[in-house]
């Protein structure tokens, strides 16, 4: 009997201990709630992934177009230099297009022209081939494209801010205005940053507009040269020979012009760095060969 009541003492014990902790919890309560996350500049958790506005699970890199600035050089032989050019300026409008500037030079078989073709870039392949069909000859053809969807998101970004921050100013001008008590300081403060808002927007307006412009139309860089007629019986033609002569002549100064650059900001400076060292080295041994020669003539025979 005396074990049972020794036995069942602990138990009795344990047992108010866990309903003495038990009544101190209010029935009801919820759990304290665990810290929430810091926040960042913009009010999202740290460490939370930022992400641009999207639509349908797509970027705003996927959901505008790329858009690239075409530039073409074409150089090209024709039987007669005022006719290709009339015929080029029907076909560029014919493709939507416009010629912007136009020059013709010299006479008879020494005839010129240059023109400026601005063709809308939806169409810009036709219309070269095209083109290139009234030539007897393409002497020469290359195309630059620039690619400038990143500058053309940035200023559409930079416009919607600008607009967002001008409505802002405007319902702040007229509660400055409203207020009885507001000085017409308060009011042309307000009224100085909608100013400059406003140069700002309209900016940015321009740049979109002139960067749209030339996505749209593709500028076509054309030169007109009037074919040379070879001698009687000899095939011979002086003027290509002229050409030639001159394109290399104007090759071989590119290359000297090219050659002297590189020499003075890349050659000379190398070596000038290499010759230091070089330098150091000859006058060390030089004058280790004097301290050895002393050396001899002060030892007695």
């Amino acid at each position: 009997m005396k074990k049972r009541v020794v036995f069942l003492i602990p138990v009795l014990l344990l047992a108010l201990i866990l309903s003495g902790c038990g009544g101190h919890a209010k029935p009801g309560t919820a759990p304290i709630p665990a810290e929430p996350p810091p926040l960042s500049e913009s009010g999202a958790p740290v460490g939370a992934r930022s992400a641009v506005s999207t639509e349908n699970g797509k970027t705003v890199s996927d959901l505008t177009e790329r858009k690239l600035i075409v530039d073409v050089n074409m150089d090209i032989v024709v039987e007669d230099v005022a006719k290709a050019e009339e015929r080029v300026e029907k076909i560029t409008s014919k493709y939507g297009g416009y010629v912007a500037s136009t020059s013709l030079s010299g006479e008879e078989e020494e005839k010129s022209g240059s023109m400026t073709l601005r063709i809308p870039a939806a169409n810009l392949d036709d219309a070269l081939k095209e083109i290139s069909g009234t030539a007897t000859e393409v002497e020469r053809y290359s195309r630059n494209t620039k690619d400038v969807t990143a500058q053309y998101v940035d200023y559409k970004a930079r416009l919607e801010n600008l607009e967002a921050a001008e409505k802002e100013l405007r319902a702040m001008l007229e509660d400055v205005r409203k207020r009885p008590n507001a000085s017409a300081k308060d009011i042309l403060d307000v009224y100085d940053q909608l100013v400059k808002i406003r140069g700002q927007i309209d900016s940015v307006k321009g740049q979109l507009k002139v960067l749209e412009k030339l996505v749209a139309y593709s500028t076509v860089h054309l030169t007109l040269t009037q074919a040379v007629k070879p001698l009687p019986g000899t095939g011979w033609q002086p003027g290509r020979t002229v050409r030639a002569a001159v394109h290399a002549l104007i090759v071989s100064l590119r290359w000297i012009a090219d050659a002297f650059i590189w020499t003075v900001i890349y050659v000379i400076p190398v070596l000038a760095i290499l010759a230091i060292p070089l330098a150091l080295v000859v006058y060390l041994v030089k004058r280790l060969l004097r301290r050895k020669g002393r050396k001899r003539e002060a030892k007695p025979e």
